[in-house]
């Protein structure tokens, strides 16, 4: 028996998977398969480690997922009291979107949409039923795995991208950081044009500072256009009131150190650096007209060797490259041969001599048993 982390079931291997499956580390629970790998009896109480797993709540459950199945757990199993797979119960207990990471999980383990309960519903119907139209597009079989998390990613963000400018203009900062949480496009443009981050300069009684910089992390486009062709950093020169309560300069920093252009004009031709001439704002010019602040530079580490070390094998194959892009690469590879090896460094260098850059690959020591 498996005899890590306590998980509360130590008098049944069955029950002591499922309790890890519910609040054991990812890590125990990788321990507890590869310890019992063979004739695992997945079910426990009418369900298996899956249907546990998924019930459970735990952030890292579709990495859980991925383990059980890739150890034999059949992804399609059904819980013997109402016929549901994993996939039902995450449709119809998961938290989205961030639960989608187990849909995700599970369709790339090529569970079977068409699954019925029995209540004769597949997962697709109980999406439909809960009214979650994004989650039921990714299951109805017309979305590919591979395209199914940039489809739920596009339609979340027209779900809730007009939240998020409602929300900057109610001055209601809870729901703000709520709908952006819930995967709000935060680049939404309204009908009248204009997006949260410009209305955050002109239309809130948020702190502008603060607002912008929520959007910004959530990955606003500080270079989006109004309709009137202004961005929010040419609204931030414009706004009377960022000047006269003194927020203005340090807006128009985040925005430039956040990769705002100076050079956008608006529709009568105005970029930020004109608005800011005509204002006869010096201070904002200095910002506009200096480079963006930016993190100090890493400090360059000493070359180091690195020390490979792969499991013994019957034969090794390495390729060493010399690579020289301005020259023809047909005379510049070897091939090197040997047996079960047990230490190998290879030493990377970068030639400073040649040009264009050569980089060189060298076996340095090696042992052979």
């Amino acid at each position: 028996m498996y005899e890590g982390q306590d998980s509360g079931y130590e008098d049944d291997p069955q029950s002591e998977l499922h309790g890890l499956c519910k609040t054991g580390s990812l890590g125990s629970v990788l321990t507890w398969l590869q310890s019992c790998d063979d004739g695992i009896e997945w079910y426990y109480e009418g369900e298996t480690a899956l249907h546990a797993c998924v019930l459970s709540g735990r952030e890292d459950a579709a990495d859980v997922v991925s383990a059980l199945v890739d150890h034999g757990c059949d992804v399609n199993a059904q819980n013997i009291a109402d016929g549901n797979t994993a996939l039902h119960l995450c449709v119809m207990h998961g938290n989205f979107p961030r639960d989608f990471d187990i849909v995700v999980a599970l369709r790339s383990k090529n569970c079977d949409l068409g699954v019925r309960n029995k209540s004769l519903r597949t997962a697709y119907d109980l999406a439909v039923a809960n009214n979650d139209f994004e989650l039921a597009g990714t299951l109805d079989g017309t979305v590919p795995v591979e395209s199914a998390r940039d489809f739920y990613t596009r339609m979340m963000g027209r779900k809730y991208g007009p939240h998020i400018i409602e929300a900057v203009l109610n001055s209601d900062d809870a729901a703000l950081q709520k709908y952006i949480l819930l995967g709000g496009d935060s680049n939404y443009l309204n009908k009248y044009g204009n997006g949260a981050v410009h209305y955050a300069v002109t239309h809130t009684n948020l702190p502008v500072y603060d607002t912008l910089t929520i959007l910004l992390d959530a990955g606003t486009n500080c270079n989006l256009k109004n309709e009137e062709e202004d961005t929010a950093l040419n609204l931030c020169i414009k706004s009377d009131r960022l000047r006269a309560t003194g927020q203005m300069a340090r807006c128009v920093q985040l925005l430039v150190d956040a990769g705002a252009m100076s050079n956008i004009q608006d529709v009568d031709g105005r970029d930020a650096c004109k608005i800011a001439e005509d204002k006869g704002y010096e201070d904002i010019l200095l910002i506009l007209n200096a480079k963006a602040k930016k993190p100090p530079p890493k400090k360059r580490e000493s070359k180091k060797s690195v020390v490979f070390e792969p499991a013994p094998q019957k034969s090794v194959l390495l390729a060493l490259r010399v690579v020289d892009v301005g020259r023809q690469p047909s005379n510049c590879t070897s091939l090197f041969s040997w047996h079960t090896c047990s230490h190998l460094m290879v030493t990377l260098e970068k030639s400073a001599s040649a040009h264009p850059a050569v980089v060189c690959f060298m076996v340095v020591h090696s042992k052979s048993s």
